[in-house]
């Protein structure tokens, strides 16, 4: 091995189980007439199995050890490094980091670490984030009530139709059907809200925090809906969790702890365990 890791693509592709048919067949011939790429193959195997056993705060103590010992000798700032030959031993309890000795290993290992880490605020996400139905039926009851002028029953029909398809799950066709009623009745929060939650089962991030942020900076009102609010701010601090870039984590930190410092119990739970998770 006198690169660090040439194949180191094709053997995570490999590995995980995502390599096309025709390129795994050809990479098992290559596998097994080619010593070097078989000795790269044992050396990864064994880092991943390594750390899926012996991973904890051992194995990452050892890792960060030798990161800081390679950096404190200046070896980052070299623009090229000498590779010791590995040289495959037969027998390997999940890889000997004394024994491999090899600078390219070590930080191959903590590469593989990091990659496999969670981003907190991916967790954050993932665990909060649903398809959200708590005000669709009132609305769409809303609809049908009796006495409503027709101007109000146009606009509220046509939410519901739309709410509708939100609540089957159907999201890419509530998103093109609410942002249709939202250029007609732009000041229809709930429609905004249910627009921006649309985007968000959809990736569309951004578009979900451009609707959400004018709204989650207005305080309500007397006799407003005051928990709206709170769930309001709590989705736009998800958006942002899945934006990229310092600034959006530091808006989700800024948006948790306003809910945190509310009166919504709900969502003071839920910014307190949210924070807890990202310290």
């Amino acid at each position: 091995m006198t690169n660090d890791l040439p194949n180191l693509d094709k053997i995570d592709d490999y590995l995980n189980g995502i390599m096309p048919a025709d390129e795994r067949a050809a990479f098992e011939r290559a596998l097994a007439a080619d010593p070097a790429l078989k000795a790269e193959f044992d050396l990864v195997q064994d880092l991943l199995t390594g750390m899926e056993h012996a991973g904890d705060e051992a194995l990452k103590a050892q890792i960060g050890a030798a990161h800081e010992g390679l950096k404190a000798e200046g070896f980052f700032e070299k623009k090229t490094a000498t590779v010791v030959e590995f040289q495959p031993t037969g027998q390997r309890p999940w890889y000997r980091w004394a024994a491999a000795a090899s600078v390219m290993i070590l930080i191959g290992a903590a590469v593989f670490f990091t990659l496999r880490q969670r981003n907190p605020y991916e967790e954050l996400f993932d665990q909060n984030f649903y398809a959200e139905h708590s005000r669709i039926d009132a609305v769409i009851d809303d609809a049908a009530a009796p006495g409503l002028l027709n101007a109000d029953r146009t606009r509220n029909g046509s939410r519901a139709r739309a709410l509708s398809l939100y609540r089957a799950g159907d999201y890419a066709s509530a998103r093109a059907a609410l942002a249709t009623h939202f250029n007609t009745y732009p000041r229809d929060t709930i429609a905004r809200f249910y627009l921006a939650l649309s985007a968000m089962h959809l990736a569309g991030y951004d578009d979900a925090i451009a609707l959400l942020q004018p709204i989650a900076a207005e305080r309500p009102g007397a006799g407003e809906d005051a928990g709206f609010q709170s769930e309001i701010t709590w989705y736009l601090a998800l958006a942002y969790s899945k934006h990229p870039g310092r600034a959006a984590k530091d808006s989700t930190l800024l948006l948790l702890r306003r809910l945190e410092t509310g009166t919504d119990t709900v969502y003071v739970a839920k910014a307190r365990a949210a924070l807890k998770s990202l310290e």
